[in-house]
């Protein structure tokens, strides 16, 4: 299970089954990736801190981007993800 938060624009919001899917893994033991975009320093410093906590008591490992490319390419999602997400792809 993977996420995507971006504080520059409205966040990416999950479906109810889509969370539903992270908390399945978290009682499996499974790590959730989380990949948050932060392009301001405030934002950034800030969700540093969240995914140092994130990281302590496990089970999410949070790693904080300055951009969309850089978060989509450390989830593992496809290079396109963002076109077919907003129905832009060619």
């Amino acid at each position: 299970m993977s996420r995507l938060e971006d504080f520059n624009v409205l966040p990416i919001v999950l479906s109810a089954e889509a969370e539903r899917a992270a908390r399945v893994l978290r009682r499996a033991g499974k790590t959730v990736r989380c990949a948050v975009i932060a392009p301001d320093d405030k934002s950034f410093g800030l969700t540093r801190i969240y995914s140092a906590q994130a990281g302590y008591f496990g089970q999410e490992e949070v790693v904080v981007c300055r951009d969309r490319a850089e978060a989509i390419h450390w989830i593992g999602l496809p290079a396109d993800y963002e076109a077919r997400l907003l129905g832009t792809e060619s």
